[in-house]
């Protein structure tokens, strides 16, 4: 059962990431470390309703997309946001699945409404798994972001000073407030990749 957790995003400087990754260690015990590439295609309505949903606010958002690490690893995603909480659920895809659902122009045939290929969204990932007693967080910076409309050469690249970093954790507490104090992070801000992508595009 997937259960909702929640993200906390934060946009950060290269300073600021310094300062991350020199002092987060001295909070909890970091058990996992990885990088990777990170290659997602969303996808939206005719009416561009996921889009819409995040550009009013809107407490209930979804969004679907195709995913892929680094040359391997695929699957479809469905996440769910619910106010500060998110769901994620995954379906595992063979290489002939994804080259497939990428391939086609909309996705009728696996969801009721028809769903269009909205933006491609590819960036660098440093991941860690961090232990604070029994509280366990994933954390993740991301960089060298890029967006590309979907069967198209052209690419939008974001700023190479911005850095977004997520703290993800099931239960919120006051050893995230810790936390941040110790990383010197302010308040946590809303940003969707899908989002400014796709602003990119409209």
């Amino acid at each position: 059962m997937n259960l909702f957790r929640f993200e906390d995003k934060f946009v950060c400087t290269q300073s600021e990431i310094q300062l991350i990754k020199a002092k987060i260690s001295s909070f909890g015990e970091i058990y996992k470390e990885e990088i990777y590439q990170v290659n997602s295609l969303y996808y939206d309505t005719l009416n561009g309703d996921s889009y819409r949903t995040k550009l009013d606010g809107e407490y209930l958002k979804t969004k679907l997309r195709a995913r892929h690490y680094n040359e391997d690893f695929s699957h479809f995603e469905i996440k769910e946001k619910k106010g500060l909480q998110n769901r994620k659920t995954k379906i595992d895809l063979s290489s002939d699945q994804y080259m497939n659902i990428i391939n086609q122009k909309d996705l009728r045939n696996f969801f009721k409404e028809i769903l269009i290929p909205s933006v491609w969204v590819r960036y660098k990932r440093e991941a860690y798994q961090l232990m604070i007693n029994d509280k366990d967080i994933r954390v993740t910076i991301d960089s060298n972001i890029e967006f590309t409309k979907h069967i198209s050469p052209h690419s939008v690249k974001f700023s190479d000073s911005v850095f977004i970093v997520e703290f993800k954790y099931s239960n919120r507490d006051e050893r995230m407030d810790l936390l941040y104090a110790h990383l010197m992070l302010k308040r946590p801000v809303s940003f969707s990749k899908f989002f400014e992508g796709a602003k990119c595009f409209s």
